[in-house]
């Protein structure tokens, strides 16, 4: 027995990897093998976008395909796990979207996957501001009492402490970046 751990149930295995809602979470709680998946099926993304272009396919309908499937399969529920990967796994998610370009498969420039990806926290994060009856708006913090302050913040609540652990929250990510 691993010190930390429970002792394990009799009957129910233990696994390395759970797949919740399309994302892979390994057991020390990090996404790099959603990551790592991702890639493999953009990569598989690429080569039926390579297939269409050799059938004929117009570089602007074929852009069209590309962000629909790849630029869609490498941002699905982004929100939930951006914060949380590496560098490295960044670079590499970029790097897809680089190669569809170097292919000819999407026209150029190449999109900005941390663009694509704070846009989407933004989009996210504004429904979740803007609907009362958002799954994930019992997560925000209180409202900051109305005071008369001349710097106007992008949201109005108070701003949790910060700290190591909590920084790759969606939620505290957003309030810390709207500031």
């Amino acid at each position: 027995m691993v010190w930390g751990c429970p002792p394990p149930l009799p009957d129910i295995p233990r696994v390395n990897n759970l797949l919740l809602l399309g994302v892979t979470l390994d057991n020390h709680l990090l996404f790099a093998p959603h990551v790592t998946k991702t890639l493999a099926q953009g990569s598989q993304s690429i080569h039926a976008l390579k297939v269409l272009k050799t059938s004929g396919l117009p570089i602007r309908s074929l852009t069209s395909v590309c962000r629909a499937t790849l630029v869609a399969r490498l941002l699905y529920a982004a929100p939930c796990w951006w914060g949380s990967i590496s560098e490295a796994d960044k670079l590499r998610l970029q790097a897809t979207l680089r190669r569809a370009v170097t292919w000819g498969v999407c026209s150029s420039p190449p999109f900005d996957f941390l663009g694509l990806c704070a846009s989407a926290d933004q989009v996210l994060f504004q429904s979740v501001m803007d609907d009362n009856h958002h799954v994930l708006r019992p997560l925000l913090p209180p409202l900051r009492p109305r005071t008369h302050n001349l710097r106007n913040r992008g949201h109005p609540y108070v701003l949790p402490i910060r700290d190591r652990f909590t920084q790759a929250n969606f939620i505290r990510r957003m309030l810390f970046t709207k500031l």
